[in-house]
């Protein structure tokens, strides 16, 4: 076994379906649940409805995937361009105020008010396990890093698309945001990738990322890049 094949990860790539779905449900766009007493979230620069990128629920996740918790992780974001919130609030970056990424439990309502037009639901239905491989970025973070070589010869490279774990695919170099509790780096949960299973593009062409801290398991982040 190689170098390269020794540091594999399996990653999930989600299988959907496009059909309204249980508000409970894992899925892609469409109406989140909020905690009992809350409305639909609000961008704090503009004032809009953040729309729900990605709500996963901890009971469908495939048995041997590293779990981020029990409950559902959403990812809402801002998508105004008018003001260009995702400027104005650093939304490319982690813990950007015009993103919202939290982990709430698995009961709620559905908001008491919706916006005019919400995205059309992706039904998660299964997951398809892949074998992922990392970037040659990641090796310059490990205490003894493959050559260049080594990682030519292997010509292999994180899948791009949108995936639950593995090793994350970056445009501009392995960028692992520090928990703001107690400064470690934190771990990789969710990438998405643009117009994939999410018509919208992060800049242009890019991947994001949900990343969440091992030991305070409440800190989450979003951030993206592009080539």
């Amino acid at each position: 076994m190689g170098p390269v094949e020794t540091r594999t990860r399996p990653t999930w790539v989600p299988d959907t379906k496009r059909e309204a779905c249980p508000l409970r449900a894992s899925k892609f766009g469409g109406v989140p649940l909020v905690p009992s007493g809350e409305d639909w979230p609000m961008c704090p620069n503009c004032g809009r409805p953040m729309e729900l990128f990605a709500q996963l629920s901890s009971d469908d996740l495939p048995e041997e995937a590293t779990s981020f918790g029990t409950g559902l992780l959403q990812l809402l974001y801002c998508t105004s361009e008018t003001p260009l919130c995702w400027v104005d609030c650093d939304g490319h970056r982690p813990f950007g105020r015009s993103v919202m990424v939290r982990i709430i439990d698995n009961v709620g309502v559905e908001p008491r008010t919706r916006p005019k037009n919400v995205r059309e639901e992706l039904r998660i239905v299964g997951w398809i396990q892949l074998a992922d491989y990392p970037d040659y970025a990641e090796f310059e973070l490990e205490a003894a890093p493959l050559t260049f070589e080594d990682y030519e010869d292997e010509c292999l490279e994180p899948k791009p698309y949108t995936k639950l774990g593995g090793w994350p695919h970056w445009d501009q170099g392995a960028d692992y945001p520090s928990c703001p509790k107690c400064g470690a780096a934190m771990g990789f949960v969710l990438q998405l990738a643009s117009n994939d299973k999410i018509d919208y593009d992060f800049g242009d062409g890019g991947v994001g990322h949900v990343m969440q801290c091992s030991t305070h398991r409440d800190v989450l982040s979003f951030h993206w890049s592009c080539s």
